[in-house]
């Protein structure tokens, strides 16, 4: 077996082993790459594995800058909030997979050291068939190679990452066989609540035309960003996004008000019959109608109408405490989960000294956080 880099291998070839690679999903795929490579300011350091001149494996693998208060992170990482991994062909034997696999651990090892990486970070997708609830596999291989620390440690507002030490992030996923009107098992009777309280405020939810959602999502990106604070994507991604090559794995569900036109916006990436809540954003001014309960609702009634497997929304942090940032944005994906999974991810530390006044900072954090908050 050996390495070839991203640019060597077609884009058919590659997104032929994404579609027969039960390790991976859409973010695997060559135009989700180039994606993430020119409008997430991320260097493309992908590569894939050949076997007799024959595709066997592919990697996805970026290097970012990423702020972590007391120094600019130098990381290497398989995407940081759109997970992708190692993928390997479900063609290889045992042994095979385990050489494929160990290469190409090494040479994300390798490529890290020569970029002068902090940090190496990986993860497997868990809407990947492999990885999804209900499935075998549950430890990636290299969380025993001995040479990752295992897990990933997350403060108030994010990643915090120091060694030996992790935060359970669990994957809220909605399994759709699963009636949602059952008690304890479907849509919480609190998500409900709320959506009827949309629907009496006189919020309906429509599948929207891609292209024509675009303008719409800036606008709500906008106003967003003015309530939270938060840093998102520029207009040229979503513009990529909705209406190039990853469009046709896009859907957007758009939230109208009967007397202010368009409040809120909610967009789905969709492969191997999981729908996944990628982006959502709402007008400040209509939180109070509950906009965001019901598209969820609705986007969930449309992945079941269309025989997905899951609606996966994303991580909850339960470990940390409730007055937390992370916690607060993430606690809402509860109401509409009937399964969860860990997030596996680890790191390789290249330069431990560095997060020693980071782990001392998360520590002074978790010390000094509110007990009624836990």
């Amino acid at each position: 077996m050996r390495i070839i880099p991203f640019s060597a291998v077609s884009s058919s070839d590659w997104n032929s082993l994404c579609d027969d690679s039960s390790d991976a999903w859409l973010f695997h795929r060559y135009e989700w790459i180039l994606l993430e490579s020119t409008r997430l300011n991320a260097l493309n350091v992908s590569f894939a594995i050949l076997r007799n001149r024959r595709l066997v494996g592919v990697v996805p693998l970026f290097k970012s800058q990423l702020p972590l208060g007391p120094f600019i992170e130098n990381l290497f990482h398989a995407g940081v909030h759109r997970h992708a991994g190692i993928a390997v062909s479900d063609a290889l034997t045992i042994v095979e997979r385990t050489e494929a696999e160990n290469l190409a651990l090494s040479t994300c090892i390798s490529l890290a050291v020569e970029g002068t990486a902090d940090r190496l970070q990986l993860s497997v997708q868990n809407a990947a068939p492999r990885w999804r609830p209900g499935s075998a596999d549950s430890i990636p291989f290299w969380a025993s190679s001995g040479r990752v620390n295992y897990g990933l440690y997350t403060g108030p507002n994010g990643i915090t990452p120091f060694p030996f030490a992790s935060t359970l992030a669990l994957d809220q996923f909605y399994d759709l066989s699963v009636d949602p009107d059952i008690p304890g098992i479907g849509i919480s009777s609190s998500a409900r609540t709320a959506a009827r309280k949309a629907t009496g405020h006189g919020i309906n939810i429509s599948v929207t035309d891609n292209r024509d959602s675009l303008e719409l999502l800036v606008d709500k990106i906008s106003k967003s960003r003015q309530r939270t604070k938060e840093h998102t994507p520029d207009s040229l991604y979503f513009d990529e996004l909705l209406r190039g090559e990853c469009s046709r794995n896009i859907i957007t569900l758009t939230a109208r008000h009967r007397t202010r036109g368009v409040v809120g916006i909610l967009v789905i990436s969709i492969y191997k019959n999981v729908a996944h809540f990628l982006h959502g954003y709402s007008d400040p001014e209509s939180l109070e109608f509950r906009v965001n309960d019901l598209l969820h609702l609705r986007a969930i009634e449309w992945a079941r109408a269309e025989k997905m497997d899951f609606y996966r929304l994303g991580p909850f942090f339960p470990e940390v405490p409730r007055d937390w940032p992370i916690s607060k944005v993430s606690r809402f994906k509860t109401k509409f989960a009937n399964a969860s999974i860990p997030i596996r991810q680890g790191s390789v530390f290249f330069q431990r000294e560095k997060y020693i006044d980071l782990g001392m900072h998360a520590l002074a954090q978790m010390r000094d956080c509110n007990p009624s908050g836990l």
